[in-house]
């Protein structure tokens, strides 16, 4: 009896101990583990300029890359522009955004919290004690990086958009000299200065009568032009109407279907060249359209008159 009795205090005694043991070591991990999250909590709002930054220079560079994406598909479109320049011009400002693209810098991760489970025995406090303070010493010696500069894009952005806007009209500007309608072009002669009456061709009223014939222009718009002295113009009787006069009142815009159809019409006349009163006076192509002026303008004046013409006729409203 006393035997039992005394295995049974010794019992208590080991169970007491244990127990005190258990509670002690669940203290120390309570007090790790507040220790490491109070690290944790500091390095994790430390880190948060830094990562928010790091989201802002992603979100700069797709807006970028967007602005780059929608200057490519409308290259790819394959569209041909009145001046070549213009494409290569929003290709290189394309190239100027790729190169001012900045490298995103690593995401710092954050660290997660620990927990001192209830049913946590004593290897798994004992664990978790040494885990806790390992992360502490860690997140104490952890170096925040500076917090990255986030790039301005607008200056590229804006550079690459211009471009591409020049392009397109640049684009349109050689749609609007292909085969355009009589009607257009009249409306854009109204815009030169010294044009001051105009008149187009019919199957019926058409000097050279090519209208509408194979290899012939679609359509032809004589004009008069207040530079050209009229006193100087040889006008038989009854021919004094715009058409009748001819470019010698001031010229005419001859409008083909191809390009090649308006270079063997201005090869024919250009083979009037130099020939005095047989010159048929200046001929430029835009597009598919002949710009002629009178012969009786000086050189200069052709010149001005074919360039004001050309902007007429390619502006962009």
């Amino acid at each position: 009896m006393r035997k039992t009795i005394a295995l049974l205090s010794t019992f208590m005694i080991i169970l007491c101990l244990t127990s005190c043991g258990t509670a002690q070591l669940r203290e120390d991990a309570s007090a790790a583990v507040d220790t490491y999250n109070q690290a944790v909590a500091a390095y994790n709002t430390g880190i948060q300029p830094y990562n928010e930054a790091v989201g802002r220079i992603e979100s700069a560079n797709e807006g970028l890359l967007s602005v780059v994406n929608a200057a490519q598909d409308v290259i790819n479109q394959g569209e041909t522009p009145y001046d070549p320049s213009t494409l290569e011009q929003l290709k290189a400002a394309m190239a100027d955004a790729g190169e001012a693209k900045a490298s995103v810098p690593p995401l710092l991760e954050e660290y997660e919290m620990l927990a001192v489970p209830e049913d946590a025995k004593k290897a798994d406090l004992e664990s978790l004690i040494e885990q806790a303070t390992t992360g502490t010493e860690s997140l104490s010696a952890a170096a925040i990086p500076d917090t990255p500069s986030v790039p301005d894009y607008s200056n590229v952005s804006a550079a690459v958009t211009d471009a591409q806007r020049t392009y397109e009209d640049s684009i349109q500007s050689l749609k609007q000299i292909t085969a355009p309608e009589d009607s257009f072009v009249m409306e854009r002669l109204q815009r030169v200065d010294t044009i001051t009456a105009m008149d187009a061709v019919t199957e019926d009223h058409d000097p050279n009568g090519q209208l509408n014939k194979q290899g012939g222009y679609i359509g032809c718009i004589y004009f008069t032009d207040s530079q050209v002295d009229r006193s100087q113009l040889y006008l038989e009787e009854g021919e004094d109407g715009i058409i009748d006069i001819g470019t010698d009142g001031g010229g005419a815009i001859e409008i083909f279907s191809t390009p090649e159809e308006a270079d063997v019409r201005e090869n024919y006349l250009a083979s009037f060249d130099g020939m005095g009163m047989m010159a048929s006076g200046s001929h430029y192509i835009e597009g598919t359209c002949l710009i002629r002026t009178s012969n009786y303008l000086n050189g200069t004046q052709q010149k001005e008159l074919t360039e004001k013409i050309t902007q007429a006729l390619i502006a962009i409203d």
